[in-house]
């Protein structure tokens, strides 16, 4: 990451960097929010939604989008506060793990 490895991922941060590293998840994430009218849906159900996207790659096969999705999230897992973490482990991980038990 580009970041003083000092200071610790929060929050606030973590939508933007996934979005950074990963453009194509941007229509899902406006989806996303539009269908939440634009307020607050929880870091948990923000990081679902790149799971449905992350499952979609999957899905079609897109391996050059796939490859750095790992190495992002062991990124940030090194380096995340306690909210962070429990959002990727929850409402990323665990999602991706049943939306990729239905393909």
């Amino acid at each position: 990451m580009n970041r003083n490895r000092s200071t610790v991922l929060l929050k606030n941060q973590l939508l933007p960097l996934v979005l950074a590293r990963f453009p194509g998840f941007a229509p899902v994430w406006e989806k996303h929010r539009r269908v939440w009218k634009f307020k607050d849906a929880g870091l948990c159900n923000d990081m679902a939604q790149f799971a449905k996207y992350v499952s979609e790659l999957i899905r079609t096969g897109a391996i050059a989008e796939l490859r750095p999705v790992a190495s992002t999230l062991e990124e940030i897992l090194a380096d995340c506060d306690s909210d962070v973490r429990y959002a990727v482990t929850v409402g990323f991980l665990e999602d991706l793990t049943t939306l990729v038990g239905r393909l």
